[in-house]
Order: C-alpha cells, then sequence, then structure tokens
C-alpha cells in the first residue's frame, strides 16, 4: 500500500511539471510590439515608380518579421495627401518624418533614398524617433546588377533592421531636467550624468533614481521605465538655507508647521519655503508669525510677559506687602493689651496679698472688755 501511494505521487508530481512546462511554453511574448510606418523612398537615378516598389516590399518585409506593428500602406499614404508631401514625392528629413508619425500614431519612421550612380544602386535606410526626432539606425548598402534584384536586398534590410533594433524593445528612455542644472544624476546609487540628462537604451524595470546639488536638497524618488517609452522628470531643486532661532529671554519651545524642533537658541539647515513659527515659554505670550525661507536667515524674537500674570503678580506682590505693614502694628497692640492686662493682674494679686497679711497679723487689746448687758 505504502509503494502505490510513493507511485502515485511520482505521477501527480509529473503531471504538475508538465502542466507547468507548457503553460509557459505556450505564454505569448509579453514585450510590446513598437508601431512603426514606412514612408515612399526618396529617389534618384530611378523612376519613381520603383522606389515605391521597394519602399513597398520593405513594408512587407518588416511585417513578416512579426516584430513590429506596421502601419498600412493606404493609411500611411492618406497621411501623406492631408500633409500635401506628395507634391514632393517624399518625405526623408526628420522633421517630416516626425511630423506623419505623430498623426499615424507610430513611435518609429522608416524612410529611406534610393539612386543609381554608374552601374551602382545605392540604397540607405534609416529608422528615426518620432519623439525626439533622432535617427536611430541608419542601414546603407550598394548593389551592382539588375534593379529587380534590390527587391531581395529589401527583405535582408528589414531582417537587419529588426535584429538590430530587438534590444530596443526591452528598453527605454530616461530624460532628466532640473532648475538649476548641472544636478548629479545618479541611478540605483550610480552617477549617470548631469542634468539635463537624455539616457537612451535604458534596461525596463524599476529603478531609484536620485538627484543631488551641493546646497540643495536631495531629490530621490522610484521609477519604472516602460518599454519604448520615454520617462521625464522635470525638477525644481528645493534650495537650503541655514536658520537660526534667538529668543529674549532664552529657553523658548519652537514649533514649526505645529511640530515641536528644539528651544531657542536653536539653528537647522533646512529647505526653502513657507513655515508656520510659534514660540512658547511659561508665563509668556505666545509668539506666531509665517516665515518665508529664501536664504540664509536669522530671527531674534523679544518675548513678552503675559499681562495678566503679570496683573496677578502685581497683585499678589501688593497683597503681601500691605500684609508685612499691618503685622507690626498688630503686635504692638497686643503688647500693649498684654501688658494692661498683666499690670492689672499683678495690682490685684498684690493687694489680695496685702489683704491677707493683715487678716492673719495678731490685734493688741487693752484693758478688758465691757460686760455684756443685763448682768449684775
Amino acid at each position: 500500500m505504502k509503494g502505490f501511494n510513493k507511485i502515485i505521487t511520482i505521477f501527480t508530481f509529473i503531471y504538475l511539471l508538465t502542466v507547468t512546462i507548457q503553460s509557459l511554453i505556450a505564454q505569448p511574448n509579453t514585450l510590446p510590439k513598437l508601431t512603426l510606418g514606412v514612408l515612399p523612398f526618396s529617389h534618384a537615378g530611378v523612376e519613381r515608380y520603383e522606389a515605391v516598389s521597394l519602399s513597398n516590399r520593405l513594408h512587407s518585409g518588416l511585417v513578416g518579421t512579426k516584430q513590429f506593428q506596421v502601419v498600412e500602406i493606404e493609411k500611411v499614404n492618406s497621411v501623406m495627401n492631408e500633409l500635401a508631401f506628395q507634391l514632393s514625392g517624399a518625405c526623408t528629413d526628420a522633421a517630416c518624418a516626425a511630423k506623419a508619425g505623430q498623426q499615424l500614431g507610430a513611435k518609429w519612421m522608416v524612410t529611406g533614398a534610393v539612386g543609381k550612380v554608374g552601374q551602382t544602386y545605392t540604397i540607405d535606410v534609416r529608422v528615426i524617433d518620432v519623439e525626439t526626432r533622432q535617427t536611430i539606425l541608419t542601414i546603407p548598402r550598394d548593389f551592382r546588377g539588375e534593379i529587380d534584384a534590390l527587391l531581395n536586398l529589401m527583405i535582408d534590410i528589414a531582417n537587419e533592421l529588426a535584429e538590430k533594433t530587438a534590444d530596443r524593445l526591452k528598453t527605454g528612455q530616461l530624460e532628466v531636467k532640473s532648475t538649476p542644472a548641472g544636478a548629479e544624476v545618479y541611478l540605483n546609487h550610480k552617477l549617470a550624468g548631469q542634468t539635463p540628462l537624455l539616457l537612451q537604451m535604458v534596461p525596463i524595470g524599476e529603478y531609484r533614481l536620485e538627484i543631488r546639488k551641493a546646497g540643495y536638497l536631495n531629490y530621490e524618488r522610484a521609477i519604472t521605465i516602460q518599454p519604448l517609452a520615454t520617462r521625464r522628470i522635470d525638477e525644481l531643486l528645493q534650495r537650503l538655507c541655514r536658520l537660526i532661532i534667538i529668543s529674549n529671554p532664552q529657553g523658548a519651545q519652537i514649533f514649526l508647521d505645529d511640530e515641536r524642533v528644539g528651544t531657542t537658541p536653536w539653528s537647522k539647515t533646512m529647505p526653502e519655503g513657507t513655515y508656520k513659527l510659534k514660540l512658547k515659554k511659561n508665563d509668556y505670550l505666545t509668539h506666531a508669525q509665517k516665515l518665508s525661507l529664501a536664504a540664509d536667515r536669522t530671527l531674534r524674537i523679544e518675548l513678552h510677559k503675559d499681562p495678566l500674570l503679570v496683573k496677578r503678580m502685581n497683585d499678589l506682590r501688593n497683597h503681601r506687602k500691605n500684609d508685612r505693614n499691618l503685622k507690626p502694628a498688630r503686635s504692638h497692640k497686643w503688647a500693649w493689651i498684654l501688658g494692661g492686662t498683666a499690670l492689672v493682674g499683678g495690682g490685684i494679686a498684690a493687694w489680695l496679698l496685702l489683704e491677707k497679711e493683715r487678716a492673719e497679723e495678731p490685734v493688741e487689746v487693752i484693758g478688758l472688755p465691757p460686760e455684756p448687758p443685763g448682768k449684775p
């Protein structure tokens, strides 16, 4: 029974592994297809229809690579007619190609020129970025022989163009500007250059962008580079300013934007900007002001006593003074009372003592006392 369970477990594992591999193989290419348009070639030494035939063959070759989303020829011709480019017969300069590409919704435009010098045909194919109007790829070819052999050459050029631009489908661009300019740009903590900066062929993915300049607050943020897209950063850097706050008296609590940052005297380097400043100290009125910081600044703030507190203190001081004035008078009065009481009490005690002495003193009798009445 145990052996059977092991067999079931092994077969289950093999089945899940097979399904996983098949799902991975079946997943379509997630990279986006770049949209491009092919403009009719200019011509010199060959007929116009021959130049058009060659540009059409290049169009077919690019579709065959399955690497691009190629704008239909009819749509290209319609836009060309709207722009009246058909009068000149071609659109080969970057400005013209970019304008047509914008209307076509294309990322790249392919232009070319075909000519003949003696017995040699010349082919020059250029790929132009619609957004930047820069030529990102040039493929030149020379050929000696019949002109119809150039049709196969167009297929070769299409394949070469696809091969040389394959890496671009996995990259994007990063454009960084700053005010003031000349700031250092770091990608994932590695120096990439100074502003203004345009980085091409940046692999797609997540990056940590930093912009640093002496005397200014560092700018940091996470960015994502998307395939075939340009990520633009245009940052106004904040100047760093030295702020010093002194108060009289010292020891006042400092609040910036309602956050306590320290006590006076106090100094710190801060980004320029506008802040709400408050100073608080016991027994003193709260000082509040709007602080605009655009350069180094020293604030000297005079704190004022709370008038209600001053009045209470004065009243208490006066009350204590009155108490001190009253205490000597009251003690003098009581001294007289106590002294008088003692004097009277002493006189009474002396009189009583005298009377007692008199009562105890013997009386001296002279002669006999008279006889009581009625005795014979």
